[in-house]
């Protein structure tokens, strides 16, 4: 997740350096700070249960890519589904989620392209078959 927290203020130095049209002083000390709530925030995340979350993922995805490898496309969406519902229920992705709501909507919709969340591998939503 620090690189997450490192993404994000690389774009504050890039944007205190080129200040957007319309974004003066104040919001951008009021960023600064959000910035520094967001950090002290996932400094709280416990690592062990972020690592063993990405292990987890990595052996879906594999497993989802062997599926549907084999042509066993239904039964790959089925798994992704059930693996998202299952996932976006974790206590620690909630917990992700709340440090993320502390900043503009640029991050938090950053947090919605985490692998299997439940706004993602939903072809009713995306169109999309997990396959493709």
């Amino acid at each position: 997740m620090q690189w997450l927290f490192g993404l994000f203020m690389v774009l504050i130095s890039a944007s205190a350096t080129a200040q957007p049209q319309g974004m003066s002083q104040a919001d951008m000390q009021k960023m600064m700070q959000q910035a520094q709530a967001m950090q002290a925030c996932m400094a709280n995340v416990d690592q062990a249960s972020l690592k063993a979350l990405e292990k987890k993922g990595r052996k879906l995805e594999a497993k989802i890519k062997q599926l549907c490898a084999d042509g066993q496309r239904d039964k790959a969406m089925a798994t992704a589904m059930q693996a998202g519902m299952e996932i976006s229920q974790d206590p620690l992705l909630k917990d992700m989620k709340k440090c993320t709501e502390m900043m503009p909507t640029m991050l938090s919709d950053m947090m919605t392209d985490i692998p299997f969340s439940d706004s993602q591998n939903d072809k009713g939503k995306s169109g999309k078959h997990i396959c493709d």
